[in-house]
């Protein structure tokens, strides 16, 4: 194989070779950007919101986690900051404002009233 062949681009969709700079195969009509990132991996919206949905799932569990463990509350902030970096205000403000008024009630003994009144 010369250095031409491996420069030469096909398209994801149907495999057929590819002119540089090209926006939609000629062929099938697929459009053939793709988001990349410095690794060179490509990242679809549903990867996205896949990320996300775990970023607010974990976000949670940890804020519930830290009315018993405090500490826990730490994650649960991190994964409020992820959201905030990735412009998901609408779901990190409400998990950083409960995820600090949750670790307050941890540390001043929400667990152990909890436990005590059963």
């Amino acid at each position: 194989m010369d250095s031409q062949d491996k420069s030469q681009k096909y398209c994801s969709n149907c495999g057929s070779p590819l002119n540089d700079g090209i926006k939609f195969c000629p062929k099938c009509g697929a459009s053939q950007y793709q988001g990349k990132e410095s690794s060179g991996t490509s990242i679809t919206s549903t990867d996205k919101s896949k990320t996300h949905t775990s970023y607010i799932a974990w976000g949670w569990v940890c804020a519930a986690v830290s009315l018993f463990i405090p500490i826990v509350g730490a994650g649960s902030i991190t994964f409020g900051v992820l959201l905030i970096k990735d412009k998901r205000l609408s779901a990190a403000i409400p998990l950083i404002v409960c995820s600090s008024i949750f670790i307050i009630l941890g540390l001043t003994g929400f667990g152990a009233g909890f436990f005590g009144a059963l």
